[in-house]
């Protein structure tokens, strides 16, 4: 029951966190938001965490944030399905390769650049 909590917890965040991030302002610009929680740590943890396999936080967070990105209402004719055709392996190590190279960003960022590689 813990952990079905944990999940549910991170996934709500997750999807907060997707709503935040296709807010736009009256100029048709990005909306800035803030980011708590794991999501907001640093891509250097990640890389830590992962090494010494105490990064299950992490891990559940990055794939709920994807997850509720490709659950989130969307415009017709751009669906953005980032998890289409890949697993959480594949996910868990692209993320990894993108943490050592970019170790200042947050792991929020990495999820970011995770759904601009791939769309759908």
């Amino acid at each position: 029951m813990r952990h079905a909590v944990r999940a549910f917890v991170g996934a709500g965040v997750a999807v907060l966190a997707v709503l935040g991030v296709v807010e736009t302002t009256d100029h048709g610009e990005a909306a800035e938001f803030a980011s708590i929680g794991t999501g907001a740590m640093s891509c250097g943890n990640w890389t830590s965490d992962r090494r010494d396999r105490q990064a299950i936080a992490e891990e559940q967070w990055i794939l709920g944030f994807l997850s509720g990105i490709g659950a989130a209402p969307q415009s017709p004719g751009l669906p953005v399905n980032p998890l289409h055709g890949v697993d959480a392996q594949a996910v868990l190590a692209w993320i990894d390769n993108y943490c050592r190279g970019h170790p200042l960003d947050l792991i929020m960022t990495a999820g970011e650049a995770f759904v601009t590689a791939h769309p759908r």
